[in-house]
């Protein structure tokens, strides 16, 4: 099963082939003749089709297989899908491209099944640090957990308690922190909520339970060291070849800076990103304004 940065599940009908896979064994420029298949064309008028022919990397036509054979240039390869269903290129709506390729090059809590399971993976992966070093991950969902909890800096004490923690939530949208990171960040129960966040506290003591929402974040991410620029653009890479793996041809990249969107200008100059983006640069503030 295919899953989003956000941990949603995304399922792949039986029989499904998508078009980028089937267009993967020849080049974009080779003609190219798919016939005997189900073509679903996004258009309300004639939803579905048998056939499509494309040719220097576009679509020529999309119909019947006799109109199809008559309309492919002379030596198109022909590919019999035996029904097989062909999709317009998909595109994720939301994602972080850059962390998505740091979770899959560091702690990946992607398929965490509980807070338990966390602990576990927490436990062995502390084993690669030393004391004082930061600790970090990405990739829990509690929404998919039984009972559905958040975890707590207590569940993370118990496992590291040398040095600073943060693992962040599949969506990105928060985080849970262990106490010698809240300490770090000068995170107490009189800390006020930041505007965009929230510090959730525990509702009797009032003491933070670990968990930072949205721009509460930021008061320990901005104690996390940098990654370099070749670092980040490694994780652009590698999040970029594990979106086309999976079947996107296009994300919307919600929230980066210019300087992020130079070094992916540099990958496609490269040839090292083969993926369409549509880049939201986040706002408001100086950076967005260039």
């Amino acid at each position: 099963m295919m899953t989003n940065d956000r941990g949603k599940p995304a399922r792949a009908p039986p029989a499904l082939i998508l078009l980028v896979l089937a267009l993967s064994p020849c080049s974009a420029d080779e003609p190219l003749l798919l016939v005997n298949g189900n073509v679903y064309t996004a258009d309300d008028r004639n939803p579905r089709a048998q056939a499509l022919v494309a040719a220097d990397g576009r679509i020529l036509y999309v119909g019947t297989n006799a109109d199809a054979l008559r309309r492919a240039p002379p030596g198109a390869r022909r590919m019999d899908l035996h029904g097989l269903t062909i999709l317009p290129g998909l595109t994720d709506s939301h994602a972080h491209l850059a962390g998505i390729g740091f979770r899959e090059l560091s702690f990946n809590l992607e398929g965490t099944t509980s807070v338990t399971d966390l602990k576990d993976k927490l436990h062995d992966r502390a084993k690669q640090g030393r004391p004082g070093e930061w600790l970090t991950g990405r990739g829990w969902i509690e929404s998919r957990w039984t009972p559905a909890t958040f975890p707590t800096r207590a569940d993370l004490d118990a496992v590291v308690s040398d040095r600073p923690v943060s693992l962040e939530r599949a969506d990105g949208h928060a985080m849970v922190v262990n106490s010698s990171a809240l300490k770090l960040a000068k995170i107490d129960r009189n800390t006020p909520d930041p505007p965009g966040g929230r510090i959730l506290k525990d509702a009797t003591a009032g003491e933070p339970t670990g968990m930072l929402i949205d721009n509460a974040m930021e008061l320990v991410q901005r104690l996390i060291p940098s990654p370099t620029d070749p670092e980040t653009e490694k994780a652009l890479e590698v999040a970029g070849q594990r979106s086309v793996r999976l079947g996107w041809t296009q994300l919307q990249v919600a929230g980066n800076s210019f300087h992020e969107v130079d070094l992916l200008c540099r990958l496609y100059a490269a040839g090292r990103c083969k993926l369409r983006l549509y880049d939201a640069i986040y706002g408001p503030r100086a950076g967005a304004e260039g």
